[in-house]
């Protein structure tokens, strides 16, 4: 039995932070739940109703419906006024169904397999990756249906940053950009279309490159994205480009395999060309940010990566033969690391 307190002993500090830990498990499949049962679409459509109307065109309970808003709002995708709701603009802009930037195919894999304390437990213990959480292995038996489904979620996830990368400094000068591992090719996309001298081309798996191609057919980027058929780790990448750009590749992978991507870009680049790394990097200390950690968790149970601190992305570059490396914050704790060969 735990012991028990001294009488009028009082703890140091309140225990807040263990009870939002404590009911922390309720918030993500509340708004997923809320998304499958349409309240997004329904408020979007309505821009404000009250907790009863929602609840009769959701065929909810007022119970229901008091639980489910009373979350919502404080995690800051309702506000209420006057008794009614409407969405906040995170809400409207990644939980609406019809908006460009719906996250909802990126939450969808957490309806059918949230992660665990076991899947957690046993990563730790073992430091490698399995079961149905197993990412690096899909890549090595190609499974048509799973390569979609992946794809779709790293396109929702992956879309509203890049759009933000986009207008970010470092891109003005590239003409020739070569996005390895670039999936549905969504930051080629944005990139191509904010830099209008920019060619890029997307380097993927064959049995990656024709889902590719359909999200790139979607695109209005007049056929400057296109793909190349590769495997990024043995087969020869191709020549022409002055810039090789990774986005959330580095963290999917041990050191021995960055070590080798490092240098196949290093090698295919001309005297002057650039490597770019967009990665949520760890403080040196570990001490944060919360984002990068939980992101690095993620990454110990589904791959055998793990996120980078800046020190590590540098070593990484130089080890390689880049020189000048600078590291940009650019957006939602996402940095830039960019490195220059001689």
């Amino acid at each position: 039995m735990p012991p028990n307190p001294v009488a009028g002993e009082a703890p140091c500090v309140d225990d807040r932070l263990l009870w939002s830990l404590w009911l922390s498990p309720a918030w993500l499949p509340s708004v997923t739940a809320a998304d499958e049962l349409g309240l997004f679409d329904l408020l979007s459509r309505r821009q404000s109703a009250t907790a009863a109307e929602l609840g009769a065109g959701l065929e909810l309970s007022p119970r229901a419906m008091r639980a489910l808003l009373g979350l919502l709002a404080p995690l800051g995708l309702v506000r209420q006024q006057a008794g009614s709701f409407a969405l906040t603009e995170p809400a409207r802009a990644y939980l609406v169904s019809t908006s460009p930037f719906y996250w909802g195919p990126a939450l969808a894999p957490h309806k059918r397999v949230p992660m665990s304390h076991a899947q957690i437990l046993e990563a730790l213990r073992r430091d490698q990756p399995g079961g149905d959480t197993d990412a690096a292995a899909m890549w090595q038996a190609p499974d048509p249906l799973m390569l979609r489904m992946f794809t779709a979620v790293m396109h929702a996830h992956s879309l509203p940053t890049a759009s933000a990368l986009a207008r970010c400094d470092g891109f003005s000068d590239v003409q020739q950009l070569l996005d390895v591992g670039g999936g549905s090719g969504a930051y080629s996309v944005c990139l191509a279309l904010r830099h209008r001298q920019l060619e890029c081309t997307v380097l993927e798996l064959p049995a990656m490159t024709e889902i590719t191609e359909e999200y790139l057919a979607a695109s209005a980027t007049c056929g400057r994205v296109r793909t190349h058929s590769a495997d990024m780790f043995v087969d020869p990448w191709p020549g022409g480009h002055d810039a090789v750009f990774f986005n959330d590749v580095f963290h999917d992978w041990p050191q021995p395999k960055c070590q080798l991507l490092a240098r196949k870009a290093f090698e295919a680049l001309p005297s002057g060309g650039l490597v770019f790394l967009h990665e949520m990097l760890l403080d040196a200390g570990l001490d944060g940010p919360l984002e990068a950690g939980g992101y690095s968790m993620m990454m110990l149970v589904a791959t055998p990566g793990q996120q980078l601190s800046g020190t590590e992305a540098r070593e990484l570059l130089a080890g390689a033969g880049f020189v000048d490396t600078i590291i940009v914050p650019t957006v939602h704790h996402y940095s830039l690391v960019s490195g220059r060969k001689p």
